[in-house]
């Protein structure tokens, strides 16, 4: 696969839910008592659950789409592997498929 464009690379979480699915870290919270169901800090029980990360050294990508339901994750769309070519607006991924890429936002920590 092509190398990332360097602005790009790291991970971007929709919100808490996808980090908690994505992370394993749901099951944890809940043994401690944190986040329980209703709590401020708890995701909603019908969140969407949307993530990307970009593996700069394994050129890699990892994307999902979902939705929690009920508490419980369903993935819709998924794909992990490599991509054959970066540009401004398409990702082509290996295997013939396109991810559609807009209103981009950068922010360094």
């Amino acid at each position: 696969g092509a190398a990332p464009p360097p602005e790009i690379c790291g991970y971007w979480f929709l919100n808490s839910a996808s980090l908690e699915h994505r992370l394993g870290t749901r099951e944890a919270r809940r043994l401690w008592g944190f986040g329980q169901k209703g709590a401020k800090d708890s995701p909603s029980e019908d969140s969407s659950l949307n993530w990307v990360i970009v593996d700069e050294s394994a050129r890699l990508i990892e994307w999902s789409s979902g939705v929690l339901q009920e508490g419980e994750p369903v993935i819709r769309d998924k794909f992990k592997g490599k991509v054959k070519t970066w540009t401004t607006s398409v990702w082509h991924l290996e295997y013939g498929s396109q991810l559609h890429v807009s209103d981009k936002e950068y922010m360094e920590f």
